[in-house]
């Protein structure tokens, strides 16, 4: 009997709860239908505004909402016919610092933008900056549900969806100019920001654009068909690196106090006021190996990197690892194995900068590439930053030395190999001599299987972790050259 009125008890809490949860949801679905005809609203007013400004022939001001600081408050409007600088950010490579998130940091992430593309575009269209004749227009583009999962599955400080929107509202009112397109599909990021591109760049009223976008082979592919017009784009590094889009020669800096940087783009440097040289598209992808090639000669325990002409008779083998990174993630391949991206040998150029940099002393590759060096008696140099071909080396000699963790590494930030790329060793079908890699390898399926979550070594002890599953790839990601061509003394640079 006491079981029964037990049972009954416990029934009776069930339907409360039920009752109370269904309470809750109607509750929810009125507020978000409240809040979608709000949005309605602040759209077409914005709209609005933006229209008369545009149709305006004088220079007149614009308040902005209560909720935007002191600093933002009267903005000069431009007439129709001043110049435009254009800043696309691709919001889930490209992610604010966290504190940002916070309270008021919608508004603040806008006038910091808009003060370090002032300070930029002075060095790189300083006419333009002198006349004040210029109007910034900052278009950004996100799938906010997919940004969302990415701050839950790294633990990062954010409170949720309603306060992203927020973030987002609260940036757009500091300028008409300042747009926020949530594209509810991850996939439209990319198209999206790609479209505006090819718009902008066939524009004579845009004068220059800031590219704050990586991580699709769209952005290289949109990127190289416009290199004739290279001087009107300059690369914003983020949170991705892109290892195409680097390769292309573009002028490349970092807005450090908007974006938070990945430690493998500490080795960036402003190139804003000394342009990178571009080479011929071609020359990118299939660097001309056929009267160059590489060789270490150990000099007291360390590596330097010299020219040796040598012909190249073999052709390249296959390799399907990826060559393009996903923010936060690492790729894992059926057996649960780290894999790493697909490298391709440093130029002739690259080797002769990287030569230059290290004759007095080799570089530190824990300081430049990792951020930090913690060997007290360090004899390595660590001086200032690398330029992009230096860094590239530098990045290339890194796969020479296993990491500690093998194939249950999940960290973000590890430099060293997790697969053997060279091709002497694909070619013998295992371990070749000289190769400093493990055994295992050198037997790792290439293939990726699944993306998981990574950690952040400045954040996470160094026990390895597996990571939690966030999509599983349908087809096989299949690639072109295995690292464009690795000769046998190139190999002997890894060793």
């Amino acid at each position: 009997m006491t079981a029964r009125k037990e049972r009954a008890a416990q029934e009776a809490v069930i339907q409360n709860l039920r009752a109370e949860g269904q309470a809750l949801q109607k509750r929810l679905a009125t507020v978000v239908s409240e809040y979608g005809v709000y949005l309605k609203k602040s759209n077409g007013v914005s709209e609005l505004v933006r229209s008369e400004v545009m149709n305006s022939q004088n220079t007149t001001t614009v308040t902005v909402p209560k909720t935007a600081s002191k600093d933002a408050m009267i903005i000069p409007t431009n007439n129709a016919m001043d110049a435009v600088i254009l800043v696309l950010i691709d919001g889930m490579s490209h992610m604010v610092h966290d504190e940002l998130y916070s309270n008021n940091g919608g508004a603040k992430t806008a006038m910091r933008l808009r003060a370090v593309v002032r300070e930029k575009l002075a060095a790189v269209l300083p006419a333009i900056a002198r006349s004040g004749q210029y109007q910034i227009v900052i278009k950004t583009f996100a799938c906010l549900k997919r940004l969302r999962e990415r701050f839950i599955a790294r633990k990062l400080p954010i409170p949720g969806l309603r306060s992203l929107t927020f973030h987002f509202t609260e940036f757009t009112k500091v300028s008409p100019f300042y747009d926020f397109v949530n594209t509810g599909d991850e996939n439209q990021v990319s198209v999206r920001i790609s479209e505006n591109l090819k718009l902008h760049m066939a524009s004579g009223q845009c004068k220059h654009i800031f590219f704050c976008a990586a991580g699709s082979p769209r952005y290289h592919d949109t990127l190289n068909r416009h290199l004739a017009q290279k001087e009107k784009v300059t690369i914003v590094t983020g949170s991705v690196v892109d290892e195409n889009i680097r390769r292309l020669g573009l002028r490349t800096i970092s807005f450090a106090n908007v974006f938070k940087a990945s430690r493998l783009n500490y080795g960036v440097i402003d190139t804003t006021t000394k342009p990178t040289s571009i080479k011929a598209p071609a020359e990118l992808i299939t660097p001309k190996l056929s009267s160059t090639s590489v060789t270490a000669v150990p000099t007291k325990g360390l590596t330097s990197v010299s020219l040796v002409a040598k012909e190249v008779d073999a052709p390249p083998l296959p390799s399907p690892l990826p060559t393009q990174a996903r923010y936060g993630l690492v790729p894992i391949n059926l057996a649960r194995q780290r894999l790493d991206f697909r490298m391709q040998i440093p130029t002739p150029a690259e080797l002769q900068a990287y030569k230059e940099r290290s004759k007095v002393l080799e570089l530190c590759i824990d300081f430049h590439l990792h951020g930090n060096c913690i060997a007290s008696d360090c004899m390595l140099s660590h001086g200032s930053p690398l330029s992009p071909e230096v860094y590239n080396v530098l990045e290339y000699k890194a796969l020479g030395t296993p990491c500690s963790k093998g194939s249950e590494c999940r960290s973000l930030d590890c430099i060293n190999a997790h697969v053997c790329q060279k091709e002497e060793c694909a070619r013998a079908g295992g371990r070749a001599a000289l190769c400093g890699l493990t055994d295992a390898m050198h037997h790792v399926d290439p293939h990726v299987a699944e993306w998981v979550v990574g950690y952040d070594d400045a954040v996470q002890s160094d026990s390895p972790a597996q990571g939690d599953v966030i999509s599983i790839a349908g087809p096989r990601v299949d690639g072109g050259g295995s690292a464009a061509s690795w000769t046998t003394r190139l190999d002997e640079l890894l060793s």
